[in-house]
């Protein structure tokens, strides 16, 4: 079925978009609106491209997979750049594959009683108001269509790995009953939804350009895009595309310029040395895509938002990394108390509380004992070096044999942060946390470890407005001829808080899906 049929094809104007957003980006990365590129190489001239495809797609995601397989599907020609060495390393590869859907065939083999007005109520409620309407809703009428298609496919996908998790069972109850939604692929990472797609599209004549990025949009006198500029191998090549140019490049959670510029609480103390929020997603999520579709004048939507915000630690600030704190220590303010329940939900609400502290943070403290407790399990904070060893040279964790040592290192009263752990292995051992806090381990085995408390988030979730048919927007809600977006460089497709696992690579693929089948309906570019 085309995802494109039965939907309204209504301009987006209302809803939480930023008009003057792309103006501001534009700005602060050096690009404005600018006349067509390709009056440099003559447009008229065939010679003036290295290559002449239908269809460029910018990035090897699972929008961009997806849109290649529905693309190459209608025998048109097929090239998909994509800046890292293989399709392996993009969010969508390195996820746990869960995607979340509605009206799928395996909840009705399940037996499992579902609607897509169910479905986008709880979608409405933890949106909170923020989202797009349209997108949200093209999502929650889509996204099982996408999960059937992701299984004719080759996704391993199967009854006994659907599940109902997170925000769905603890939150939002009294909106709509929480339904197994969550799909997860029998792999257990995102790999096994990408790869049968890169497989397919291949299959179907696709052609795949590794270690190459698109670096430009280019455009004819029409205000088209009609093709792009990429960086191969320290040389670079102009690509015509005769039907248009999709972008799947993500967000910009790696970009620490983008991040503090968008993304920092304006409250009176707060740091600012550092952003507030860093990445444990893909090593490539600079925002290039976003800031290439600025350029021709596109408008943003909600650049704050980011997808499943949960609190984490620093870990570089050259490449914005950042370790998700799976499992908590304390946390301690700068007056060496606790003030904030470490493992309350949603975890964007705790984070709002952590950047509430003095100067914007507290301190994430734990021991070795609680390090050993979940080594099977990607220890307190995954997604950093083994014993932290990286994370202790860089300056970004300390480490002490005594309490005492630990509150100088963090320049907090040692009188003070050892009443507050003893308070807590007190409460923990009986059971009652003087913050409410359950099933919590004392901190009592030297070494102590200690980390500064930041946001932390796989990639941002704001970015270019688009229509239904995943065409890019401008300031003035037209279309930019030729260009989509798809993934999580677009904005609106979430609002507040995050819908649970799976609501990323869900609404990717289906984005990814809607915008390859789209581009083919396109007249071609003489």
């Amino acid at each position: 079925m085309n995802l494109n049929e039965g939907l309204n094809r209504r301009s987006f104007l209302k809803g939480a978009a930023l008009m003057g957003g792309a103006a501001a980006f534009a700005g602060m990365v050096g690009c404005a609106p600018q006349t067509s590129a390709s009056q440099e190489l003559s447009s008229t001239s065939d010679s003036a491209w290295d290559k002449e495809v239908d269809v460029v797609i910018a990035g090897a995601g699972g929008g961009g997979l997806a849109a290649a397989v529905e693309a190459s599907a209608a025998g048109k020609e097929v090239v998909v750049c994509e800046v890292m060495s293989s399709a392996t390393m993009s969010n969508s590869a390195l996820c746990a594959g869960m995607i979340q859907g509605a009206c799928t065939k395996l909840q009705k083999e399940a037996g499992i009683d579902d609607s897509v007005e169910e479905f986008d109520k709880y979608l409405t409620a933890v949106a909170e108001g923020f989202e797009n309407p349209e997108l949200r809703r093209l999502y929650a009428e889509k996204s099982g269509e996408t999960i059937d298609w992701l299984a004719e496919q080759g996704a391993a996908l199967s009854t006994d790995r659907l599940s109902t998790q997170g925000t769905m069972v603890d939150y939002y109850t009294d909106v709509t009953p929480a339904v197994a939604r969550m799909h997860q692929n029998a792999d257990g990472i995102g790999a096994g939804f990408t790869e049968p797609l890169r497989k397919k599209a291949e299959e179907q004549g696709a052609e795949f350009m590794f270690d190459t990025q698109v670096t430009r949009l280019l455009t004819n006198a029409d205000g088209e895009v009609e093709g792009v500029i990429v960086a191969d191998g320290g040389k670079e090549q102009r690509i015509k595309a005769r039907l248009g140019v999709i972008l799947n490049t993500g967000g910009f959670s790696r970009n620490a310029d983008m991040v503090r510029s968008f993304m920092s609480p304006a409250m009176p103390g707060m740091f600012n040395d550092r952003p507030v929020m860093g990445s444990y997603g893909s090593p490539w999520q600079q925002g290039d895509g976003i800031m290439m579709a600025c350029a021709l004048g596109a408008k943003l939507v909600n650049p704050w938002c980011a997808y499943n915000v949960a609190p984490g630690l620093e870990r570089k600030v050259e490449d914005n990394s950042a370790g998700y704190i799976s499992m908590p220590g304390i946390f301690v303010s700068t007056d060496g108390q606790r003030h904030v329940l470490e493992s309350g939900r949603p975890t964007e609400n705790v984070v709002g509380d952590v950047w509430k502290q003095p100067n914007g943070y507290v301190w994430n403290i734990w021991d070795q004992g609680l390090a050993d407790a979940t080594a099977d399990f990607g220890g307190p904070v995954m997604y950093c070096s083994d014993g932290f060893e990286e994370e202790l040279s860089g300056g970004y964790i300390v480490k002490a044999d005594t309490v005492e040592e630990l509150a100088a290192a963090l320049d907090l009263d040692a009188d003070t942060l050892k009443k507050t752990i003893d308070d807590f292995n007190e409460g923990a051992a009986a059971g009652a946390d003087a913050l409410g806090r359950q099933g919590a381990m004392p901190l009592m085995q030297p070494p102590f470890f200690a980390g500064r408390v930041i946001a932390v988030s796989p990639d941002t979730a704001g970015g270019v407005d688009v229509n239904t048919n995943t065409q890019v927007l401008n300031v003035f809600g037209e279309v930019i001829p030729r260009l989509y977006a798809v993934g999580n460089m677009v904005g609106g497709f979430k609002g507040k808080v995050n819908a649970g696992c799976g609501q990323a690579l869900g609404w990717t693929y289906t984005s990814g899906r809607i915008a390859g089948q789209h581009v083919v309906t396109l007249e071609p570019l003489a």
